[in-house]
């Protein structure tokens, strides 16, 4: 952990949770160029020292203080998650970056209506391309981008990204989060995981996910450590950056 950047993190994360009250906010920083976690924050936190005040069996501490959310609290990811959808559908060579795609706000997918979000609900976004869906957030476009990709393409990118598996970042409490099985997707559950819902992941394990998409296609290993110290010998040990697997092409991540 870089002291630096934890220092900023704290100070980003008290200024948003003064100013928007969330139930919870986490904040996880990265280097895409080697995996390593350079700050790693989360409201509601705790004092360590507060533990030593309590009084018999019960801690002064809500139990949800305790849990380090950005690695073991998984959740549907929402519209962060659709850099991976775009990412695996330039990949698989189903669009390019001049592909079109249009939202008129509301659609019908399965049977029932699907909408964009906010006011865009109402009167669409109209006419896209890839760089436009993920600028404008755009629901339905990313839907129809996810469609076009298949249920089983799509799920294979995302677990070569790591999403469904622990990230082994050295951290207690890691949890796979879920992504479903594509064979027993149905058209709105594909459609819905394109703009990231219906999966659940870690702030890790997408951070991890989107560092590897930057990165020229190459995901690291997580790790929190930079080294460690010999306790008898005295020796210091660096920790050498670990590259996992290729995750897409350099042109997609370009």
């Amino acid at each position: 952990v870089h002291l630096g950047v934890q220092q900023l993190v704290e100070k980003e994360l008290d200024e948003c949770v003064a100013l928007r009250h969330p139930v919870g906010a986490n904040v996880v920083v990265m280097s895409a160029h080697d995996g390593s976690i350079l700050a790693m924050s989360c409201r509601p936190n705790f004092d360590p020292n507060e533990i030593s005040k309590a009084r018999g069996h019960r801690a002064p501490i809500p139990e949800a203080a305790l849990v380090n959310r950005p690695v073991a609290r998984a959740m549907d990811p929402g519209s962060s998650f659709k850099l991976l959808t775009i990412a695996a559908a330039l990949d698989a060579g189903v669009i390019n970056e001049n592909s079109t795609f249009y939202c008129a706000g509301t659609a019908m997918v399965g049977g029932r209506p699907l909408k964009c979000w906010g006011k865009w609900a109402g009167r669409g976004h109209g006419v896209l391309t890839p760089g436009g869906i993920l600028a404008q957030s755009c629901n339905l476009c990313a839907a129809q981008v996810a469609k076009r990709l298949g249920a089983e393409r799509f799920c294979a990118f995302l677990r070569n990204c790591g999403i469904g598996e622990l990230p082994k970042a050295g951290l207690s409490g890691e949890v796979a989060g879920v992504l479903r099985d594509p064979a027993k997707m149905r058209e709105r559950d594909l459609a819905c995981l394109g703009f990231g819902q219906g999966v659940q992941v870690s702030d890790l394990q997408l951070t991890t996910a989107l560092c590897a998409i930057m990165n020229g296609g190459i995901m690291y290993q997580p790790h929190i450590a930079a080294g460690y110290v010999n306790p008898v010998s005295g020796e210091s040990y660096v920790m050498q950056p670990r590259a996992l697997r290729r995750v897409c092409s350099p042109q997609t991540s370009a």
